[in-house]
């Protein structure tokens, strides 16, 4: 069945399948070894497609998402990456069943472990560009978004047609993009700032590619995740425009990367956590001691007012010359509730009502 139904997939199809085939071994392995070696790290397959790539065509690769679980900061590896990874784990995990002591390693050996500081891919922007051809401007809050397609966050990005001095174009309208083919033209870019990226990002800058760029342009690297203030602009002169220009911004769009660097603190974050969950088991830990010693005080205060109360039944029968007392006055004593200071029976009570219910009398209780 497996066999038969491959062979209806395309030869892109098949590429992805063989490539999911070899390294779906090496990532459930590489797992395994990081749960026995208590690393806390998890690894995952992400499948990139072109568009998230900011390509118009191409295939989907297979990327490896690696997970620090304890901090949640998490890296894209290449496949061959892990591959390397997987010969260090081995040897590590080797080491570990033999019961060496020294099994671990430093951290900048250590195949499970990567610096936060990488810096890794946030999310992507893809601003299209046919409005420039008809010298609109472009304005907006571009939303931020992975390989997965969820929001990441939002970039706002300007770009403003602009004259031989670098003023606005406002009111001119172009209807034919050809018309501009041989004319000047500038365009101004702007990326003012980021906002509302993931929590565990400390620093981030962005890069992109415009026309015939060979090498990605970047921001400063600016901290914060809240509303990062890259001030980002830059001067594009066109002279002249030329017919591969105009259907460049007709036909394609601006794919702007937004790169960023993982916190170091969120691992002594959750020391904080741990800690504060620590002091507050020992609270509870006091607060049920407090109580249980509360629990035996009220007891023993109940215990000394029924022994008072047995006296005071004691007192009050030898003085009538009495040598019992009745076993049903003294249960009463025993197994009631003592909210008050109330006294006990009065012993004349007692015998007289004794005398009427014929009260058996306890012999252990008998006045000597």
């Amino acid at each position: 069945m497996f066999l038969s139904g491959t062979r209806q997939l395309g030869n892109t199809d098949m590429l992805l399948l063989d490539d999911l085939v070899k390294v779906l071994p090496i990532m459930n392995e590489a797992n395994a070894m990081s749960d026995e070696l208590n690393k806390h790290v998890k690894y995952d397959i992400a499948m990139i497609s072109p568009q998230a790539r900011g390509d118009m065509e191409g295939r989907t690769e297979i990327h490896i998402l690696m997970q620090n679980k304890m901090t949640g900061n998490e890296w894209q590896l290449e496949q061959n990456d892990l591959v390397g990874r997987k010969y260090l784990m081995q040897e590590m995990y080797q080491n570990f069943m033999e019961g060496d002591d020294h099994w671990d390693v430093p951290k900048d050996k250590d195949p499970f472990w990567e610096p936060p500081d990488t810096p890794v891919l946030i999310g992507t922007v893809h601003v299209y560009l046919a409005s420039l051809a008809h010298l609109i401007f472009i304005e907006g809050d571009f939303e931020l978004v992975d390989y997965k397609g969820a929001r990441q966050g939002y970039l706002r990005v300007e770009i403003y047609p602009c004259d031989a001095r670098w003023n606005l174009l406002e009111d001119e309208v172009n209807d034919q993009p050809s018309d501009l083919v041989g004319q000047h033209l500038r365009l101004l870019v702007k990326i003012p700032h980021a906002s509302c990226l993931p929590a565990r990002i400390s620093k981030s800058f962005c890069k992109y590619k415009f026309y015939l760029d060979g090498e990605a342009t970047e921001t400063d690297e600016i901290e914060g995740s809240a509303k990062p203030e890259y001030k980002y602009e830059q001067r594009l002169p066109f002279d002249p425009v030329t017919k591969q220009l105009t259907e460049y911004l007709t036909n394609t769009f601006l794919k702007i990367e937004v790169w960023g660097r993982q916190k170091h603190t969120m691992v002594k974050l959750l020391d904080r956590e741990k800690t504060s969950m620590q002091l507050l088991t020992k609270m509870e830990e006091n607060y049920k001691k407090a109580v249980e010693m509360n629990v035996l005080k009220k007891r023993e205060e109940r215990s000394h007012m029924k022994l008072d109360k047995i006296h005071t039944l004691v007192d009050k029968a030898q003085k009538l010359h009495k040598e019992t007392i009745a076993i049903k006055d003294l249960d009463t004593i025993l197994h009631s509730s003592v909210h008050s200071k109330g006294v006990s029976p009065d012993a004349s009570v007692l015998e007289k009502k004794e005398k009427a219910t014929g009260n058996k009398t306890c012999r252990i209780c008998s006045l000597q």
